[in-house]
C-alpha cells in the first residue's frame, strides 16, 4: 500500500509541473496576442489625437503617419483629406 501511494504521487506532482508549464506558456502567448492586436488599434487613436491638437491649434500643414499593420487606414486617410483641404483653404496656418 505505501509503495503504490508513493507512485501515485509521483505521477500526480510530475502532471502537476507539466500542467503548471501549459498553463504559463498558454497565459504568456495569450497575453501577448491581446497586447499586439489592441496595440495595433490604441496606436494610431494616440497619434490621431495628437493630430487633431495639432489642427485645433492651427497648424493644417500636419499629416496623420501610421503603420502599415495598424488599424484606422480609412480615417487616417479621411483625416489627412480634412487637412489637405483646410491647408488650401486657410495656408498653412490658421490666421489668428
Amino acid at each position: 500500500e505505501v509503495k503504490w501511494e508513493m507512485i501515485l504521487n509521483d505521477v500526480f506532482y510530475s502532471s502537476a509541473y507539466i500542467l503548471a508549464g501549459l498553463l504559463l506558456a498558454f497565459f504568456l502567448v495569450f497575453f501577448g496576442l491581446v497586447f499586439r492586436e489592441t496595440h495595433k488599434i490604441y496606436g494610431p487613436l494616440v497619434s490621431i489625437k495628437r493630430f487633431l491638437n495639432e489642427l485645433k491649434l492651427g497648424n493644417f500643414s500636419s499629416r496623420l503617419k501610421i503603420r502599415k499593420n495598424d488599424e484606422l487606414h480609412a480615417l487616417v486617410h479621411e483625416l489627412n483629406g480634412l487637412a489637405e483641404t483646410l491647408e488650401k483653404k486657410f495656408g498653412p496656418k490658421a490666421p489668428s
